[in-house]
């Protein structure tokens, strides 16, 4: 098990542990760049980039009265992760959101 990670300067690999990535495992994304924490030349947590861009899989559909303000709807990330957003977001968008609070921030370029 672990998450296998590769320091950019050396191209050294390592994995951390569950533990050390903790709750961010569904946020983890192939060739994302994390920050590693190290105590005693051993990796023991990372933290996340400040946004990151994931399809939305499931939501409902988008109603006739979504305004570009307003409420907000549950949405499955490709991730497996659900957050609230928009009325006017559709299954197949991708969405920019804080990993580390798991907000939404805007809908993708």
């Amino acid at each position: 098990g672990g998450v296998h990670v590769m320091d950019q300067q050396t191209y050294e690999q390592f994995t951390l542990d569950e533990r050390a990535v903790g709750e961010d495992t569904p946020w983890l994304q192939p060739e994302m760049v994390v920050q590693v924490e190290w105590l005693d030349g051993r990796p023991i947590a990372i933290e996340l980039p400040s946004v990151i861009e994931l399809k939305v899989v499931e939501t409902s559909p988008v109603m006739k009265t979504a305004t570009k303000t307003a409420s907000t709807k549950p949405a499955k990330l490709s991730n497996g992760v659900t957050v609230q957003v928009p009325e006017f977001i559709s299954p197949g968008e991708k969405v920019r959101v804080d990993p580390r609070s798991g907000q939404y921030l805007e809908r993708a370029k």
